[in-house]
């Protein structure tokens, strides 16, 4: 049972930092400052990946947190508690509609599945133990 869950996008959150960022490049390019350019060109492509490229995949053991390139594994066996988070705090959630997964003894990841309820779900049937807060 493999699930993917893709990442809820605040859409005002990725406009206003891409559209700012564009508006630089635009500058840059005005201005000719190449160099300027060419960073803020990998900057977009860079955020681009991350608004295309977060999601979370269940299996039957594992959570895996994808952002960008990088994937984060936790044990389903290790998570203790989920929880709602409207915290700002820098995750791999592209929305400050979020879930808090607290696992092992003091971690805790942020995470903003669109699909909450069917998340919280499939979690709950691999691992009944977890607890699960509800606003």
């Amino acid at each position: 049972m493999n699930q993917t869950y893709k990442s809820k996008i605040s859409w005002w959150l990725f406009g206003s930092v891409f559209g700012l960022l564009l508006g630089f490049l635009v500058v840059g390019i005005w201005q000719s400052a190449w160099l300027a350019v060419a960073i803020l060109g990998a900057v977009e492509l860079f955020l681009l990946r991350l608004f295309t490229n977060t999601y979370y995949r269940l299996t039957p053991d594992m959570l895996y947190i994808v952002c960008g390139w990088p994937q984060q594994p936790i044990p389903v066996a290790s998570i203790k508690r989920v929880a709602p988070s409207n915290s700002p705090a820098s995750s791999p959630a592209l929305s400050f509609d979020r879930l808090e997964i607290s696992y092992n003894k003091y971690d805790s990841v942020l995470i903003s599945p669109a699909d909450k309820a069917g998340f919280l779900v499939a979690l709950q049937q691999l691992n009944p133990a977890i607890q699960i807060s509800l606003p």
